[in-house]
């Protein structure tokens, strides 16, 4: 589904060598680099919808995440290494130039 501009939603399937396989959501802080995770299929078939902090992201967990189909494809490629958290520590500064941008234009189209 293509929402609008660069955003999507997609479906991420974690792998056991993945960045955010074993990590809670609070711990991976996905929202900081402007993914939202909505749902989550687990391998036994369950559903966890909206999931919280504290949810597990488990090894054949399926995402179903909201966010630039860029920044999400870079996310389902990062790995568990050192380099996987400096991936993240780049997509949360790139996500913050991306807020600020947005703000700028946010406010111009008000004072119109």
């Amino acid at each position: 589904m293509h929402l609008a501009g660069e955003y999507s939603l997609l479906e991420i399937e974690v792998e056991p060598e993945d960045w955010l396989a074993s990590k809670t959501l609070a711990e991976a802080e996905l929202g900081d680099e402007g993914i939202i995770v909505l749902g989550i299929r687990r391998s036994d078939g369950t559903y966890l919808g909206a999931p919280h902090g504290k949810t597990q992201l488990l090894p054949k967990d399926v995402l179903i995440v909201y966010g630039r189909i860029s920044k999400v494809e870079d996310l389902d490629q990062r790995r568990k290494t050192k380099r996987g958290d400096q991936q993240h520590e780049k997509a949360v500064q790139e996500q913050k130039k991306v807020i600020e941008e947005e703000e700028k234009e946010d406010t111009a189209a008000a004072e119109d």
